[in-house]
Parts: C-alpha cells; sequence; structure tokens
C-alpha cells in the first residue's frame, strides 16, 4: 500500500496562520464585557466570598456590642504669636513669639509640646492622678505594685503617664490658630477633668519654660562678662605695644600703598601676554595638526592662493587630457610633473607658514616669562611693606571686637534683669471642657456600615483575586479567548444535573449512550448543535474523516465520539475507529468484541470483514482497537493506517478516530496528517491554560486542521435547566416534570 503524504500548509485555506493566531490571544473584553467578565469571576467563587463577609460582618458586630463606652470632652486652646507685649522695644529671653513666615514652624512646636510625656506627667502632677487610678479602670493595689517593682534610687514615670497619652488627642483647627484637646475616659466626668487639666498645665508648662530661660541666661552672661573684660584688656595692651615699636601713629583704612599700585598694573599687563601666549600656541597647534593631516587649516598668504588657483587648473587639465591621452604620452607626462612640483611648492609654502606661527609664539612665550619674572620681583616688596600693616590691622580689629561684644552683652544682662518679672503666655483657653452627655464610641452605625461594606468589598476582591490565580479554562468566552478557536458546543453535566434532581437520562446508563436513549434531552441537543457547526466547519465541504482527541485523561472524549457518531448516524452511515491503542474503551462502552480489531488490521491479521462490526446505533459501525501493540504510534503512522483511511473515506459518509491523549503521547499528532479536521475535547474547569495551548500547538505542527473544541461536562446551574426545559415544551406536556424529557422544535 503506498502511504499518503501529508498536506501542505498552503492546502489549509484561512487556518494556515493559526500558529500565528495561537501566539497572539483575543483581546481582553472592554466595557460591560468586562464587567460581565468579573460578576463570572464572583459568582464562581461566591462560597468563599460569602464566607469572607460572614466573618467580618460578625466580627464587627461582636467587637462592636462587647466594646465598652467610651466618652470624650475638649477644650479648645489658641496658641499667639507673643507678639503683643509693647511695654519693651527688644526681645524677651526665651521668647518664641513669631513673625508671619516663623509662626508655621512655633505652631507645630507648640503642638508636639502639647504631645510630649513631660507635659503629661505634669498633667498627673496636677490632678494627683495617682490617687484616683479608678479614673483609669485601675486598681490602688496593682498601681502600688507597679511602683514598688521599681530598682531604689532610680527615676521612674508613672504608669499613669502612658495611659494618659493613649487617651490623648490634639487637633488644629484648619485655618486658626486654634488646638482643640480631646481626652477620653470611660468616665464622663473624668474625662472633662482631664481636657481642662491638659489645658492649664499647657499654660503653665509656657510659663515655667521661660522662667527657666531667664535664670540660664543671668548666670550664663554674667560668666561671659568676665571673661570679655580679661580679653578686652590683653588687645588693648597688645596694641599699643606693636604701635609704639613701630612707629605707626595712624593709618587710614582707604589708602593704597606705592607696591600695591604697581602691582595691580603688572598683574594685568601679565593677563594680556599670558592670553596673547595662548592665542599663538592655539593657532601653532591647529596649523602643525593640519600640515600633518593633509588638511585645510594652515594659514594662507596670496602667493599660497595663487599656487593652489593653477594647481587646480592644471589637475582639471590633466584630467581632460587623461580622457584622449595614456599617462605615457609626452605631453601628459610633463603635465603630471608640473602638477608634482605645484604640490611640492605648497607644501613649501605651508611649512613657512608654520615657522612663522612658531617665532610669534615664542616671542610672546618670552615676553609672558619677563612679566611674570617682574610680576614675582614687585610682590616681594608689597610683602614687605604690607606684613607691618597687616600685623596692625589684626591686633586693631582684635581689640574692636572684644570691645564690642563686650558692650553687647553687658547691654543684654540688663535688659534680662528688666525682662524676667514681665513674662507673659501666648496660650489661652478659648473654650473649657464641658462634662459629655453621650459616649463618642463605639459608633455602632457607622461600625456595622463600615463592616458590611468591607466585608463585601473583600468578599468580592477575594472572589476575583482566585479567579486571576486559577489558570484553569472555564467557559466558551475563556476557552476562545485563551485558545483562538471555535467552540462547537458544550455538553452539560449530566452528574451535576441528577444530583440536583433532574433526572434526565435513565440511571446506570453511560454518558457515551445519552444521544441514543434520550435524543430529547439537552446532551442530545448539545450534540446537534455540534453536528451543524462541523458541517459548516471547511469553507468548501463537510469534513469526512475526523480525529477527535484530548489534552488529557478523564476528559470524556470517547462518550464525545460516540454520541458525535449517533448524531451523524441519524444523516448518513458512520465508522467509529479506536485509535487508542494503549488504553482502548470503545469497545467496552458498545459492547463489541476486543478483538480483532485495528492493530491485527493493520499487521494484516485480519481482514476488513471481520475488523468492522456492527453496533446498536443506527448506521454505525465500529472497529475496535485489538490487542495492545509494542509501538502504538509507529503502527499507527504506517502505510497501511492511509490505505483503511482511504478505504474508509470510500464507504463511509462519516469516520470518527477515537484517538489517546495528546499530553506526552504522540499517537493523535500522527494520524493528524490523514484527517479532514481534528476536534478537542477539553472538559470544562479542570485543563489548565498553558497545557491546552500546548496541545493545539502540537496539532498545529504537523499542519492539522483543528475543527473547533468541545466543552464536556460544563457547571449547568439547575433553574436555567429547568428554564431551558419548560420553554421548549409541547403546550400538552408543560404539566409534566423535566424528568419526562425534551421536546425539539426545529
Amino acid at each position: 500500500m503506498e502511504e499518503i503524504q501529508p498536506r501542505p500548509r498552503e492546502s489549509l485555506g484561512p487556518l494556515a496562520s493559526g500558529a500565528q493566531a495561537l501566539a497572539e490571544p483575543y483581546p481582553e473584553e472592554g466595557g460591560w464585557e468586562g464587567v460581565r467578565a468579573l460578576l463570572s469571576d464572583v459568582n464562581r467563587y461566591r462560597g468563599a466570598a460569602l464566607t469572607f463577609f460572614g466573618c467580618v460582618f460578625v466580627l464587627t458586630v461582636v467587637v462592636t456590642f462587647t466594646q465598652k463606652p467610651v466618652y470624650e470632652a475638649a477644650a479648645v486652646v489658641k496658641i499667639g504669636t507673643g507678639a503683643g507685649n509693647s511695654i519693651l522695644p527688644y526681645r524677651q529671653v526665651g521668647d518664641e513669639s513669631a513673625n508671619a513666615f516663623e509662626y508655621d514652624t512655633v505652631y507645630k512646636t507648640e503642638l508636639e509640646i502639647l504631645r510630649s510625656r513631660g507635659l503629661a506627667a505634669r498633667v498627673v502632677e496636677r490632678l494627683d492622678l495617682e490617687e484616683h487610678p479608678d479614673w483609669f479602670g485601675l486598681k490602688a493595689a496593682s498601681l502600688q505594685a507597679t511602683q514598688k517593682g521599681d530598682a531604689e534610687g532610680e527615676v521612674h514615670a508613672s504608669p499613669l503617664v502612658g495611659i494618659l497619652m493613649g487617651s490623648l488627642m490634639v487637633e488644629s483647627v484648619k485655618g486658626t490658630r486654634l488646638v482643640r484637646i480631646r481626652c477620653e475616659s470611660g468616665q464622663p466626668i473624668v474625662a472633662m477633668r482631664l481636657a481642662n487639666g491638659y489645658a492649664d498645665s499647657f499654660i503653665n508648662f509656657g510659663l515655667d519654660r521661660k522662667l527657666e530661660a531667664n535664670r540660664h541666661a543671668r548666670k550664663f552672661l554674667a560668666g561671659q562678662m568676665d571673661a570679655l573684660r580679661k580679653k578686652m584688656a590683653q588687645s588693648e595692651e597688645r596694641l599699643a605695644d606693636f604701635m609704639a615699636e613701630a612707629g605707626i601713629a595712624r593709618l587710614s583704612p582707604q589708602e593704597k600703598a606705592p607696591a600695591e599700585k604697581e602691582v595691580a598694573q603688572i598683574r594685568d599687563s601679565l593677563l594680556r601676554a599670558r592670553l596673547r601666549m595662548l592665542e599663538k600656541e592655539i593657532r601653532l597647534e591647529r596649523a602643525k595638526a593640519a600640515l600633518a593631516d593633509g588638511r585645510a587649516g594652515v594659514p594662507e598668504n596670496p602667493y599660497t592662493l595663487e599656487i593652489k588657483k593653477l594647481l587646480l587648473k592644471e589637475v582639471a587639465r590633466y584630467n581632460q587630457m587623461e580622457e584622449t591621452y595614456k599617462p605615457e604620452y609626452p605631453g601628459m607626462t610633463r603635465l603630471h610633473a608640473e602638477i608634482e612640483g605645484l604640490k611640492e611648492e605648497l607644501a613649501q609654502e605651508k611649512e613657512g607658514s608654520v615657522a612663522d606661527l612658531e617665532a610669534d609664539f615664542e616671542a610672546a612665550k618670552a615676553n609672558y616669562e619677563s612679566l611674570e619674572q617682574e610680576f614675582q620681583h614687585s610682590m616681594e616688596k608689597v610683602r614687605g611693606e604690607g606684613k607691618a600693616l597687616a600685623h596692625y590691622a589684626m591686633l586693631k580689629r582684635e581689640a574692636d571686637t572684644d570691645r564690642e561684644m563686650y558692650a553687647s552683652v553687658m547691654k543684654r544682662m540688663r535688659e534680662t534683669d528688666i525682662t524676667s518679672a514681665l513674662n507673659a503666655s501666648n496660650v489661652e483657653v478659648v473654650e473649657s471642657a464641658q462634662i459629655p452627655g453621650f459616649p463618642s464610641r463605639p459608633k455602632k452605625g457607622r461600625n456595622l456600615l463600615l463592616g458590611f461594606l468591607g466585608g463585601g468589598m473583600g468578599g468580592i476582591g477575594l472572589a476575583i483575586g482566585l479567579a486571576k490565580f486559577d489558570t484553569r479554562l472555564r467557559g466558551k468566552d475563556e476557552v476562545e479567548r485563551a485558545l483562538c478557536l471555535p467552540v462547537l458546543g458544550m455538553v452539560p453535566d449530566t452528574q451535576k444535573l441528577q444530583a440536583k434532581g433532574i433526572d434526565e437520562i435513565p440511571t446506570g446508563i453511560p454518558m457515551a449512550l445519552a444521544t441514543h436513549v434520550s435524543p430529547d434531552s439537552a446532551v442530545s441537543n448539545s450534540f446537534r448543535q455540534i453536528r451543524t457547526l462541523l458541517h459548516y466547519s471547511l469553507p468548501d465541504r463537510r469534513p469526512q474523516l475526523m480525529l477527535i482527541t484530548s489534552s488529557q485523561m478523564g476528559e470524556g472524549k470517547t462518550s464525545t465520539v460516540i454520541n458525535t457518531g449517533t448524531v451523524l448516524g441519524q444523516q448518513g452511515t458512520v465508522l467509529l475507529v479506536d485509535c487508542d491503542l494503549r488504553r482502548p474503551n470503545l469497545h467496552k462502552t458498545l459492547g463489541l468484541r476486543p478483538h480483532p480489531g485495528l492493530s491485527e488490521l493493520l499487521t494484516n491479521q485480519a481482514g476488513l470483514e471481520q475488523a468492522v462490526q456492527p453496533t446498536a446505533l443506527p448506521n454505525v459501525w465500529a472497529i475496535g482497537a485489538g490487542r495492545t501493540p509494542c509501538h502504538p504510534a509507529d503502527l499507527l503512522g504506517a502505510a497501511a493506517m492511509a490505505y483503511l483511511c482511504q478505504w474508509a473515506r470510500s464507504h463511509f459518509g462519516y469516520v470518527l478516530l477515537d484517538c489517546p491523549p495528546l499530553t506526552g503521547m504522540p499517537d493523535a499528532a500522527v494520524l493528524g496528517t490523514l484527517v479532514d479536521g481534528a476536534i478537542l475535547v477539553l472538559r470544562d474547569g479542570q485543563v489548565d491554560r498553558s497545557e491546552a495551548r500546548r496541545v493545539v500547538e502540537t496539532l498545529l505542527v504537523v499542519n492539522t486542521r483543528i475543527l473547533g473544541i468541545i466543552l464536556n461536562r460544563v457547571q449547568t446551574s439547575a433553574r436555567s435547566y429547568c428554564a431551558y426545559h419548560y420553554a421548549y415544551r409541547l403546550p400538552e406536556e408543560q404539566g409534566q416534570p423535566p424528568s419526562g424529557g425534551f421536546s425539539e422544535r426545529s
């Protein structure tokens, strides 16, 4: 038997570019399609979403209704700039008054002081809170035990300080200088006392800071005055001794010495000479580089320009004569010699220009060096004259500075003595705290609303997250978008429907015979839809020889082969061939003898009359797998299999090959070169996206046309299933239960 060669890719028609289409999946839907996809994801994981929502909401309810009520009281204080005291014309020691630009910094500083641990300790001491631990829900015995646990000789803050800081909230009123001091407590009157105690302690704390600053300032200034008095006396004594020794009576600071004027003139001349030298050096280096590289850049004189014009003229003449005469012609030889002479003369002129530039540079350099020596000599004279003047200026400046510092410190000390009794606080109480009439928290309505919204949004987010991390293919749209292949039909999961009380297929009947036993069921209608789409899967004809495979075991390919053969048998003769030589199952489902089968037929151990068996299905015949060979893929790729396919085409209207899964086995890929097209069976929600893409790529690599995909065991809700059943029943059957079957209306 002659072996049939695989079809070239050009004969595949529109599906020839299938591999490219697979590399670029369909874009994600936008707008309402995207919203519908998200809702579908939420519905898929609604159990997890509802569980999360219930846990969050119940926890919120329990925490809200078991929490003890807390009362809040607020006192309002105003933080001023401190610039209202106009009695003194100078700033006081420790004064923190601010102008319009500094007020923001001072304001933030005061807020941090309000939140500090030191102010909290003052409030504890002012209100004598250690004698009333019950205000914070503590017992006197526990407070005393905490204080006894401290080591002797060490200073420890009261534990009430931390509790008080935890109950304090300081907030600024936007756009004003007001600060609201909030304190919380389990007792209304305690909350009021704490807020008012904080406001009073804050004012006293500011006054104490100013008094303490004045004491430290006076002590510091007294010590500085003693040191400055001694230093001033020493400076004036050194200045008098130097003036007597050097014979200096008076020196004006604006007058310049003659040597300084001379140095200034020489410095200007030296700078100009250096610039001229650098300019000539740059011109010389550029000319040398241009001369070495043979490019333009060497300064030219009128004679050089004449030589260049004559050279260009002779070269043009030489090029013109070269079109007529050979180089050996005497006129050409003479003209070439003249050109070379002109070039040599031009090069000599350029070298002369470079030599002139070098001479100019050497002259500028010599001028610069002479000026530099003259400048150094003048500087020596200036140093000699200015040394004595510099020493005098230094001593005089030191004496004047010491005298000014002493006068300034004495003035500031007198001001400190005056302001020590005129301190005023820049903080005032605007509104005292009142006894709160109702608790501030827990806010039950708000907590329940937040728990409801948080649980709902969290549950939805959890469901969407689980759906995004789930890489399994679910539903028609997701399969078509991921694999870029059409879905021919979706077969419902009859076991799920029976578990929900919809007993459409009789118990004990395998899924493979559902179309034959219950011709009006939804399963039968699904396979009729698959049959219709298969007829139009090719542009010019109906597919006759088809291969049905799956990505992995347990996806229902054998039952799909039998049900598809059943509906195709209603329109013509059908031959089912069990090509799964590793784990054959077709003969068991149809009740056929196991052998002779395909393996015996391909090895010439049996004839077609023995291998082809009739089945209980109308117009359907079958060939079993036979005995399991050692190398099934080699046997299926033999020429005998191609001859069998040719024979089946000529004797049957449709031929269906039941092939093993593609994952890890090449059998289906080997047979893919012999068929009109392949049908891929995928179980809904069980196949990984990457695995399905690898299966499709395997078929496309061997130039197999993929007719489409059949989704098996699709999860269908009982409500939609019953709605479909009652909507398509005859009027006289609408009072019967759904288990009676369906009536197809076409």
